[in-house]
């Protein structure tokens, strides 16, 4: 698969990119789980526009670097910023709504309570995007991923892809500098990861 093209066909618009993406650095960032080291000393540089894949065995940090990214946990140590702007170091974390990042959690983290195209509308709704507009985009994104006509259901009434799919429309509708996926195509089937 061409995880570039893939990527690159979410966010285009007739051809062309609909956002600038911008560069992630990671400066000897280290965490640990009690006496358990599970990052040491990470340095990484991710230009604007770049597709990188963490790939490891389960329980090698891949999870924890996206949480330290996404600003759901703290480093022990080092700095991480998105662009010149610093987002975390010890002690001190930017609140994750804050970051201009979009997210696809491996376990979806779709609120039950809310229809699919609620769901895929709350980081527009967070922030403060005019009605119309969110109403446009949410369309867009949810056509994208291939669930338009699903966006009066609610979650549980949906297979495992299609809450995935629900999940990526949510992470790009926003059109973030920086997005972040946890196996985003996991449970989707091979003929639609293709």
């Amino acid at each position: 698969m061409d995880v570039a093209r893939w990527c690159s066909g979410l966010f285009s618009s007739r051809g062309a990119l609909m956002r600038a993406f911008t560069s992630l650095t990671l400066e000897g960032v280290s965490y640990a789980f009690g006496v358990h080291t599970v990052l040491d000393h990470i340095d990484l540089h991710i230009e604007p526009g770049e597709i990188v894949a963490l790939l490891g065995p389960s329980g090698c940090g891949k999870s924890t670097l996206l949480r330290l990214l996404a600003g759901l946990t703290q480093p022990a140590r080092g700095t991480i910023r998105f662009g010149e702007r610093v987002v975390a170091r010890p002690g001190w974390a930017l609140p994750t709504e804050q970051r201009d990042l979009g997210m696809v959690f491996q376990d979806y983290a779709l609120w039950p309570h809310m229809t699919v195209a609620q769901n895929v509308d709350f980081p527009l709704r967070m922030r403060r995007v005019a009605r119309d507009e969110r109403a446009r985009r949410v369309g867009e994104a949810l056509e994208r991923v291939g669930l338009a006509a699903f966006a009066a259901r609610r979650p549980a009434g949906l297979s495992g892809g299609q809450q995935q799919r629900v999940a990526l429309a949510r992470a790009i509708v926003a059109e973030p500098g920086v997005l972040l996926f946890d196996e985003p195509l996991s449970n989707l089937d091979s003929e639609l990861r293709e």
